[in-house]
């Protein structure tokens, strides 16, 4: 496995995301947009296509849990 192919699976895209999570792309882009806090990275000339850290799966199911 080379570097750039580990820091890949690092990085999820929005669908991704929401598919661990089970739930809509739409709620996890709302969630970037209220939480300045969420690590993301933004690609391309516009920053419209965003990767999230693996590491903010975590944090929504722990959040998760707490609110229960």
């Amino acid at each position: 496995m080379t570097i750039e192919s580990a820091e890949a699976q690092e990085w999820l895209t929005r669908a991704q995301f929401a598919a661990a999570l089970q739930v809509n792309p739409k709620t996890v882009s709302r969630w970037i947009a209220a939480d300045p806090t969420m690590r993301v990275k933004r690609l391309g000339p516009t920053g419209h296509r965003v990767r999230i850290h693996c590491s903010e799966l975590e944090r929504d199911r722990t959040a998760a849990a707490a609110a229960s």
